[in-house]
């Protein structure tokens, strides 16, 4: 008998049953089986009665059709029920059941909606994960295998899952992840390596070995990271820093950063030397193996001879071949800087006497500095720096004269951890006064770095406040403070025939601003609210005029205005013009409230309502009697 033709007749027959029987006369798919059946009737009488019950069927109408179709019904259920089969194939085998139990005691009311987020897709299915797992949804059993699943989510659901929830079911949960785990598998599989890592520790020491071993990239990455932390593996993690494979030998670097020992450093000096010299800084940097970091200075000195002489090379090749095309340099320059800069970039956070004297003699030698572009040398300067060291501040502060201009940003850092405000002032103040100067313009980025950014404190006020508001951090902080080695009143005229309104701010906190700053700020407050692009720099100048008690012209206060509704096409004042718009005197009031009737600025009506009410209120006469860090923290309090 043909069971295929039987399934068709039945889907037909099931699918009139629904459409209902005055459906059946006539029906086209009936129609298209009967004569199949017809000719399978030839050899069996009960296909022959089928393609007559289809006969009839297609034949009749009203109660006739309904009670032929009930018959055909019967009797194709019945043929194929005699097909059917229901003993199982092959030999009997006990089940493996997973060593794991857990109460079943959650609620299904929680555990839906965890179960949905775990096995969907889609947005916001992260917070239903975090709150299921606070509620403690994930202590239930039914839970176990879709978190498991989980891990191959999206990656802040996966990590989430590997970080936060798994480890905290705890060893219940290890037989689910030993039966899901593939060592052939993908990032899933690696991170149910660090699941069961943070839950049982080195007792899968076996598993991590074999998966570092034969496993595919990702779990090969995740197992060569959990070894480094065991004795006895420093061979594998040898053989696997030869490894094909680019991402495994990055894998088995960062293992050998943690063995102190003499075989793993050879093989990442062999790494700094060799073609994988830029994934070698990293690992380097992080090991604590002196002797490591004592072969790194050794190797910046010879390879920096290596340099020397390939760029000589190459200027005699030039000369001798004049004919040649011109280039810029050679390959085996290129690959002799590449190597130096990399060893001089391993040294970060590195602070021995062997260091600091090599970075030293780099920035005293003429082939390094003559070759080395600017980020390499500053690179170098930023490493001494970083030591805080008074060796290496001193190294820095011998540096001097016009050769060496670019670095004159980090000898002003270094100068402030040891010479007097007015010492700084005099060695310094005549450097910031030139103009397109190599070290002019690093000692304005330094000076820049270095002092208080007032006008950005009081932009991010409020928004601590609003932290704070939610339980998230503390609205009040200190006041910014002058460093006591700026902390020259000179600076104040210095600054602004520089033209740098901004670096004024912090000065103003603490010394009177003489006429020729005040005049320099009102003069170029007029000139940035003329210009639309210019908003920055007026609020930083309105501010500084407000913290030295100068008070602001109504018609500035009005361009400040206009300003604001030329920046913003909508209902909405920034946190520092409010602020500084709520601190104007109440006499400003009524010019403010004529505003208000100008149809250019009708869509700041709504914000500047509020605003114009608690400038009513200010009943001092210009502003509130106090100067410099008190008037600031008064403004900083209105935001």
């Amino acid at each position: 008998m043909s069971i295929a033709i039987l399934t068709e007749l039945h889907a037909e027959v099931r699918r009139l049953f629904v459409a209902g029987s005055g459906l059946a006369a006539n029906d086209p798919r009936l129609l298209k089986l009967q004569p199949q059946l017809a000719k399978l009737g030839e050899t069996s009488p009960a296909f022959k009665r089928l393609a007559e019950g289809v006969r009839k069927t297609t034949d009749a109408s009203g109660a006739v059709a309904a009670a032929a179709l009930l018959d055909l019904g019967g009797l194709l259920h019945a043929m194929l029920y005699t097909q059917g089969k229901s003993e199982p194939q092959g030999a009997g085998v006990p089940i493996a059941a997973l060593a794991s139990a857990g109460p079943t005691t959650v609620s299904y009311r929680k555990l839906a909606p965890v179960l949905e987020a775990l096995t969907s897709k889609g947005g916001g299915r992260l917070q239903v994960i975090r709150q299921g797992h606070e509620d403690g949804v994930f202590r239930d059993f039914r839970v176990f295998l879709p978190a498991v699943q989980g891990l191959a989510d999206v990656p802040e659901i996966a990590d989430y899952l590997a970080r936060d929830v798994l480890p905290s079911i705890g060893s219940k949960v290890v037989p689910v992840l030993l039966r899901r785990f593939d060592a052939q598998g993908g990032k899933a599989d690696a991170r149910m390596l660090g699941v069961l890592h943070a839950i049982e520790g080195e007792k899968h020491l076996t598993l991590y070995e074999r998966a570092a071993r034969e496993g595919a990239v990702e779990p090969q990455i995740e197992a060569i990271g959990l070894l480094a932390r065991y004795d006895g593996y420093l061979p594998l993690l040898l053989e696997r820093s030869h490894d094909g494979k680019k991402a495994i030998r990055q894998a088995a670097y960062d293992a050998l950063a943690l063995q102190e020992s003499e075989a793993a450093a050879q093989r990442l000096m062999e790494a700094l030397s060799g073609k994988d010299y830029e994934m070698a800084i990293e690992p380097i940097r992080r090991s604590r193996y002196e002797p490591l970091e004592q072969r790194v200075v050794g190797y910046i000195r010879s390879e920096l001879t290596h340099y020397g002489d390939a760029v000589a090379e190459f200027e005699r090749s030039k000369r001798e071949n004049p004919d040649q095309p011109p280039a810029k340099s050679s390959p085996k320059v290129e690959l002799s800087y590449a190597r130096l800069t990399a060893a001089i970039h391993s040294l970060e956070g590195k602070r021995s006497d062997e260091a600091l004297r090599a970075l030293s003699e780099l920035l005293g030698d003429e082939t390094f500095l003559s070759g080395a572009d600017l980020n390499a040398k500053d690179y170098a300067a930023q490493l001494l720096l970083d030591m805080e060291r008074d060796e290496a501040d001193a190294a820095l502060l011998s540096r001097d004269g016009t050769a060496y201009g670019w670095l004159a940003g980090f000898r002003l850092r270094a100068a402030i951890r040891h010479w007097t405000a007015a010492e700084v002032y005099d060695r310094f103040s005549p450097l910031f006064a030139k103009r397109s100067t190599p070290d002019s313009r690093t000692v304005r980025e330094a000076l820049a770095g270095l002092l208080p950014d007032l006008y950005e404190q009081l932009r991010y006020a409020s928004w601590r406040s609003e932290a704070a508001s939610a339980g998230e951090g503390t609205a009040q902080e200190e006041l910014p403070r002058l460093p006591e080695a700026l902390a020259d009143s000179r600076w104040i005229k210095r600054i602004a025939e520089a033209d740098l309104p901004r670096l004024l701010l912090p000065y103003l906190l603490r010394y009177e601003a003489d006429a020729d700053a005040l005049n320099f700020m009102r003069t170029k407050l007029d000139a940035a609210l003329a210009t639309p692009n210019k908003r920055e720099i007026a609020y930083a100048l309105w501010l500084g005029l407000y913290i030295a008690g100068e008070p602001l012209e109504s018609e500035q206060a009005k361009a400040f205005i206009g300003q604001l509704t030329a920046q913003y096409g909508y209902a909405y004042i920034d946190p520092v013009s409010s602020a500084l718009l709520r601190s104007l005197p109440a006499r400003y009031a009524p010019e403010l409230e004529a505003l208000l009737l100008d149809r250019n600025k009708a869509r700041l009506a709504a914000v500047l309502e509020p605003i114009l009410e608690d400038t009513k209120r200010n009943q001092f006469a210009e502003f509130p009697a106090d100067k410099g860090a008190e008037r600031y923290a008064w403004l900083r309090s209105r935001m």
